[in-house]
């Protein structure tokens, strides 16, 4: 899927690993189908992981979309100022909306 993601083609996935087009699509399609694809369980903030099964980020997503690590901050509850700032910038949530437990 992180291949999908960086634009690379079925064609070219499946020549690499040296399998057919049709066994790339078939594995891509069945993990994107998994709850676990669309919903961020470890996120403990209800809001934002709402949010974020509601839009299909995944935290890696996120981290991206931020250009910064968040996984243990999100698991454990503790984020910095700077990090709240920009999550509150990329989502569009207030820190209620976000934040509220």
């Amino acid at each position: 899927m992180a291949l999908r993601e960086q634009g690379m083609t079925y064609d070219a996935i499946a020549k690499r690993y040296g399998v057919t087009r049709q066994a790339v699509q078939d594995s891509i399609s069945r993990h994107k189908n998994r709850t676990t694809y669309i919903k961020p369980t470890t996120v403990i903030f209800p809001g934002l992981r709402q949010w974020m099964t509601e839009h299909h980020v995944r935290v890696a997503e996120l981290e991206r979309m931020m250009g910064k690590h968040l996984r243990q901050a999100l698991n454990a509850g503790r984020i910095s100022n700077q990090s709240i700032e920009r999550i509150l910038a990329v989502t569009g949530l207030t820190y209620e909306q976000a934040f509220r437990r």
